[in-house]
């Protein structure tokens, strides 16, 4: 009887100190949130899982997870948590915004625009948001719309790079090259060692037949990041121009060992191959 009693007895206290040591949801989603900032996505997920197990009304959580499952390319899923953070508060901009972001990532950029307009109707001055919306319309070819959401960028954020340097792109597909050329320039005198702006101008003097100017660009572009594959691909095209077969076709290997899925650069290989078989 004694061994009974001492039984439940141990048994309620363990109930007890387990009720009192349980971690909130708010503690499950920091951990996760945590553990995201290390880059341990999957395990950031089961934090997240246990957070929404305890409520599973809480927004921010579903976001937080919708952008574990987005780092991990997951963007199906992602799109579904950050549904289930905007039924939980449909001015949740920051979810409207990575929702877009996810949807580029599908290839679906008409849906992205609408998510990227939305976000925007809530928070106007979101600098980020802004520059996607810029980015998704400039895939559209929609070049001039992406460049008044750029400007905006801008205006909000004069020293924004990655703004400008998709501005000077955008003007550059527009065939507005001298002015590609200003934008560049202003952006090198404060990042000066920004290796997409030396290949965005770089290709904006090339155009201006300035050949040997955008080469130096392409060239400085490489110092600064080895692995950028646009100014491999654009230095290689110079080389094709040239005649320099063998050298261009080195740049656009060097290109598609950086990204495998660059398909300008197997176009620019296959034309550079095409001309080498016709020398033969």
């Amino acid at each position: 009887m004694l061994f009974k009693r001492l039984f439940i007895s141990m048994l309620l206290l363990l109930s007890v100190t387990s009720i009192l040591y349980a971690k909130s949801a708010e503690e499950w989603n920091k951990e996760g949130l945590t553990l995201a900032e290390q880059g341990k996505y999957e395990e950031s997920l089961s934090c997240y899982d246990k957070a929404l197990a305890i409520n599973n009304k809480y927004g921010e959580c579903w976001y937080n997870q919708g952008n574990a499952l987005a780092n991990l390319g997951n963007f199906h899923e992602a799109i579904k948590s950050y549904n289930k953070a905007i039924e939980l508060d449909e001015k949740f901009s920051p979810a409207w915004n990575n929702k877009g972001g996810a949807l580029v990532c599908l290839g679906k950029y008409e849906e992205a625009t609408a998510c990227y307009d939305k976000a925007l109707s809530i928070d106007p001055d979101q600098i980020d948001t802004w520059n996607n919306m810029g980015a998704c319309l400039v895939i559209l070819e929609k070049y001039e719309e992406g460049i008044t959401c750029f400007d905006r960028v801008i205006e909000l954020d004069s020293k924004r790079v990655d703004a400008r340097n998709n501005k000077a792109y955008a003007l550059n597909k527009l065939g507005k090259f001298q002015e590609s050329l200003e934008v560049t320039e202003k952006t090198l005198e404060f990042a000066p060692d920004n290796s997409d702006t030396w290949n965005t101008r770089g290709w904006a003097l090339y155009e201006l037949d300035k050949k040997e100017e955008g080469m130096k660009c392409f060239d400085r572009s490489l110092e600064i990041d080895p692995k950028n594959c646009y100014a491999w691909n654009n230095r290689g095209w110079i080389f094709h121009l040239q005649g320099n077969y063998e050298e261009a076709i080195k740049c656009f290997d060097k290109a598609l060992e950086y990204d495998p899925n660059y398909e300008q650069a197997k176009i620019n290989r296959e034309k550079t191959l095409g001309k080498m078989k016709e020398q033969k």
